[in-house]
């Protein structure tokens, strides 16, 4: 049997059996393929590790994206928020204040030298040409008064003091030809509330 190999012709004697043919030893082969073999890993390492970069930078990208509208949707919350709570104050301040001057009132107990003041203060408002008036005291503020009755009517003539048991300490009022000027803590509330709202 003859064979050919692409430059070199050789001849054998009996047929061929269990040969195997190459170009190279097997010596040259072996590590031609484990360097294929290598190179083809590290490609793979290679395309794997950026293919893996690129999904990391996308993935953290995303994220700094998605923490960015979170801060930005809260920080919108929190001014609307604020402005909220600052209009539902201003709206409940004035009613806080009033409450807060009303106990502060309902608690309190005046001097002699307090109601004489208060009671000086309105008939100074007055004026002297007021004519006869009558002062309303609660009993137990007239009882202070006795002794500054006399000096009010020198200063005040025509004033009467007159007690009205529904009246608080602290609490009067005068009525005089041109009408009543209420001291009464209620009234002095509604003018305060009529002023903040």
């Amino acid at each position: 049997m003859e064979m050919t190999n692409m430059s070199n012709t050789f001849t054998t004697l009996s047929p061929l059996r269990a040969v195997r043919l190459s170009s190279d030893s097997p010596e040259a082969t072996g590590p031609l393929k484990s360097e294929l073999h290598e190179k083809a890993l590290e490609k793979s390492r290679e395309e794997g590790y950026e293919a893996g970069r690129r999904d990391a930078e996308a993935a953290h990208a995303e994220a700094i994206q998605q923490i960015k509208a979170f801060q930005s949707n809260t920080l919108e919350g929190l001014v609307k928020h604020e402005e909220s709570l600052f209009s539902e104050a201003e709206q409940a301040l004035p009613e806080l204040i009033l409450e807060g001057v009303r106990r502060i009132i309902e608690g309190w107990q005046p001097k002699g030298e307090e109601i004489e003041k208060l009671v000086h203060e309105i008939l100074a408002g007055l004026g002297g040409e007021a004519g006869p008036v009558r002062v309303f005291l609660s009993p137990g503020d007239n009882h202070q008064m006795r002794s500054l009755h006399e000096d009010l009517e020198r200063e005040f003539p025509g004033v009467a003091i007159i007690e009205d048991p529904q009246l608080r300490s602290g609490e009067c009022y005068v009525r005089g030809r041109f009408g009543i000027t209420d001291g009464r803590f209620a009234a002095k509330l509604e003018n305060m509330r009529k002023v903040f709202l």
